[in-house]
């Protein structure tokens, strides 16, 4: 099967990383590389700790211990925080170093080379009281409530800017001479759209396509990865962070990369990032990167809508934190559409879905197998008896970076499974045929589950030493079973 790539959006210093963050990315990618997986695809699983920017800046200057240091701990907190919801990456580094600078002065030259580089004078603004150079988002006009109406750039040169920092009305503008990677010379995102299996992420990216223009990606006295050329010029952190995405590859993977081979990214990210992994990252991979035959598929997803009752990452006892996961998978669609987190729901989907009806089923089944004598698995059954179509529409899902669509796919085949007991003569006069299916039933029950919930299956699993990791799953004959699968604890 082809290769993938899976990426996370990164966290960047100092921001928390929230449940929300969780829920809309970390946690649909951990589960979509695990499925992949399980169905055999060669995957690789990466992400990083964004470091560069003014933010970071600021940050640094409030910290007593050195810039590495300090950085490190912010990475350190965030990894944490991904170990808390079970996401387990392949790679996940700081976005630092001198490998890294080398690789993003690299792209940069490849994308000079590549005659997409175009130097242009452009309007910067300072202000002379905290001394900052200003984003357009870190300065506003005098008079305006907060950041709701941000500076136009279009405005006469008299107005009186705020500074969005120290609110001090000392906002100085000047000239300087930039870098902007000419995207719209380049025609990388063309195919990027046209390859979108959801259709709400081909319209997106089409508009926002149409609005592309030059992307200044230089900035003055910025915390980033130094200009090659002009030492007094930093890369802003977008350019840096998908620039040097190399470094957080497999070298291997790099090398198939380069060589033509064909490799397909599925990134994953807020609905707020479509421009930059849809847009801009094909022109830096093309251009800067020399990976030319490789397909991206967006991931994307809303934002959590604040409502009474929100669900927050205290609300999760660490011995719960994996029902978290299968909780945010059905509160999610694999659209950009907003979504709600329930302490209640978070409850209710816990203790009536995941513990009665999907470790219910697993009671059944395991205790009719004990009191029919099946005390190790049987030869597979010649049918699964449908079961068979709902782990096919898994993968089908899975293959699209429907990874909501394919947990919804599972929940069906529990729904089945029970449907095979309960109208089924499996509780009164099972034959052979029967046992062969409801032991299948369990064993694939168990590897659709441990996508979502790794650790739980891993606890309940009852057939000693096999791991449900592939699907379809089959257990060798004779593979011992522990009938007895415990309760599956719920919230009280």
């Amino acid at each position: 099967m082809s290769e993938i790539v899976v990426t996370a959006a990164y966290p960047f210093v100092p921001a928390d990383l929230r449940i929300y963050h969780l829920a809309s990315t970390y946690i649909p990618a951990d589960v979509q590389t695990r499925f992949l997986r399980a169905f055999g695809y060669d995957v690789e699983f990466v992400s990083g700790t964004d470091v560069h920017g003014v933010q970071a800046r600021r940050y640094l200057e409030t910290q007593d211990a050195d810039v590495e240091s300090a950085l490190r701990a912010c990475h350190r907190g965030y990894a944490d925080r991904l170990d808390f919801a079970d996401v387990e990456l392949d790679t996940y580094d700081m976005l630092f170093g001198q490998a890294f600078e080398d690789a993003v002065q690299r792209a940069y030259r490849s994308c000079d080379d590549s005659g997409l580089i175009r130097a242009d004078d452009t309007t910067v603004y300072r202000c002379t009281g905290c001394g900052y150079y200003l984003p357009n988002r870190f300065r506003r006009r005098a008079g305006a409530v907060d950041d709701e109406e941000p500076f136009d750039a279009e405005a006469p040169p008299a107005e009186r800017l705020v500074c969005g920092f120290c609110d001090e009305q000392q906002v100085v503008r000047a000239s300087s001479r930039h870098s902007f990677l000419d995207l719209p010379a380049s025609d990388a995102y063309d195919p990027v759209i046209r390859q979108q299996h959801r259709s709400d992420v081909r319209a997106r990216l089409r508009s926002e396509a149409d609005d592309v223009e030059r992307w200044d990606i230089t900035r003055d006295d910025y915390f980033g990865v130094p200009h090659p050329d002009r030492g007094a010029l930093s890369f802003y952190l977008w350019f840096g962070s998908l620039a040097g995405l190399p470094t957080l590859l497999d070298d291997g993977t790099v090398d198939r990369l380069r060589s033509r081979r064909e490799v397909t990214f599925q990134h994953f990210m807020g609905k707020n990032l479509t421009y930059y992994h849809g847009i801009v990252l094909p022109v830096i991979a093309d251009a800067g990167l020399g990976f030319r035959n490789t397909t991206f598929q967006l991931s994307p997803r809303g934002f959590v809508s604040e409502s009474d009752g929100g669900l927050s990452l205290s609300d999760v006892p660490a011995d719960h934190a994996e029902y978290l996961r299968y909780y945010v998978m059905t509160r999610l669609t694999d659209t950009m559409n907003d979504f709600v987190l329930r302490r209640s729901e978070f409850t209710e989907v816990t203790n009536n879905v995941v513990c009665d009806k999907l470790g219910g089923f697993f009671s059944r089944a395991c205790t009719i197998l004990a009191q029919q004598g099946v005390d190790t698995a049987p030869d597979p059954p010649e049918s699964l008896r449908g079961l068979g179509e709902f782990i096919d529409r898994t993968e089908a899902m899975v293959s699209e970076a429907r990874t909501t669509a394919a947990v919804e796919c599972v929940q069906s085949y529990f729904d089945h499974a029970h449907g095979l007991i309960s109208e089924g003569e499996l509780y009164d006069d099972p034959d052979a045929a029967d046992l062969r299916v409801l032991t299948a039933a369990v064993a694939n029950g168990l590897a659709l589950l441990a996508p979502v919930l790794p650790r739980r299956v891993a606890t309940y699993n009852v057939f000693e030493s096999w791991s449900p990791d592939h699907l379809p799953a089959r257990v060798p004959s004779g593979t011992p079973l522990d009938h007895d699968t415990g309760r599956w604890e719920k919230i009280t």
